[in-house]
C-alpha cells in the first residue's frame, strides 16, 4: 500500500492480515465480481477506530497510552459488532505503520477481547 502511491494495487489475504476491513475502508474492487466492496462498518465503529489509531502513536506495546487506549476501545468495538478481521483489516488501511510486522499483531493480542481471540484462532486455523 505504501508504494502504490495512487496506482492500482492487488492484494492477497493471509491469516495474519485479513483484508475484509481493508477492502471496506479503501473501497476495493473485488476482481472476481468487479464490485466495489461495501463498507459495513457503522459510523460509530469507524469513529472509535480512528480515535484508537490517534492514541496509538508508537504502536501497541511501546506506550502506556496505546495500551490503555487498546484496552478501552477494542472491547467496545467488539461489543459494537465489529469482527476481528474487519478490525485488523481496517487498521491496515487506516494506519499500516502500526501493523507492519507480526510482532505488532502478537503484541496487540494481549488486549483482544475474548470473542476476537476466538475469531483470530479460527482464522489462523483455517489457513493451516
Amino acid at each position: 500500500m505504501k508504494t502504490a502511491n495512487g496506482f492500482s494495487l492487488a492484494a492477497t489475504e493471509n491469516p495474519t492480515f485479513p483484508l475484509d476491513g481493508w477492502a471496506m475502508a479503501v473501497g476495493a474492487v473485488d476482481l472476481a465480481t468487479n464490485a466495489v466492496t461495501s463498507d459495513e462498518r457503522s459510523a460509530e465503529q469507524i469513529e472509535m477506530l480512528e480515535r484508537l489509531v490517534q492514541k496509538l502513536y508508537n504502536g501497541w506495546s511501546h506506550k502506556e497510552v496505546g495500551r490503555r487506549a487498546s484496552a478501552y476501545y477494542m472491547p467496545r468495538l467488539a461489543d459494537a459488532g465489529m469482527t476481528y478481521s474487519v478490525f485488523v483489516g481496517s487498521l491496515i488501511a487506516i494506519a499500516p505503520r502500526y501493523l507492519d510486522s507480526n510482532s505488532d499483531i502478537d503484541a496487540m493480542e494481549k488486549a483482544l477481547p475474548a470473542s476476537w481471540k476466538l475469531q483470530r484462532q479460527a482464522l489462523l486455523a483455517s489457513w493451516l
